[in-house]
């Protein structure tokens, strides 16, 4: 869809590293080059089997705190759901709003570490 609507071809399972190299998470896809990234979160990974003492809250903290540190490096990160595919013009919206953004965030000089695709 991202390419029909006249969007490039989104790069897939994007890591996002520190400047000092230390690898703070993987994204779904994203124009990381453009300082956009999306996640798509679907329930399953919050259903998943947790670890013993593990409750779902902590999964969420985990998450937030991973998302925290990639936003730091500025990127703009836009979290996604299956419900948004219901309505294809708002998600084309939001999808153009990130990227502006994100191309802000590149001309100023705001993208700080490295990325690399799986």
């Amino acid at each position: 869809m991202i390419e029909e609507w006249g969007f490039p071809p989104p790069r897939l399972q994007i890591r996002i590293y520190s400047p000092n190299g230390t690898f703070l998470g993987r994204v779904d896809l994203g124009y990381p080059d453009l300082g956009v990234l999306f996640e798509f979160d679907g329930a399953i990974k919050y259903h998943k089997p947790l670890r013993p003492g593990q409750d779902a809250a902590d999964v969420v903290v985990k998450e937030k705190l991973r998302e925290d540190r990639i936003r730091d490096m500025g990127y703009v990160v836009v979290r996604l759901v299956w419900a948004e595919l219901a309505d294809l013009t708002a998600l084309r919206s939001r999808v153009a709003a990130a990227v502006a953004r994100g191309r802000r965030v590149v001309a100023s000089g705001g993208l700080i570490g490295t990325w690399s695709v799986d």
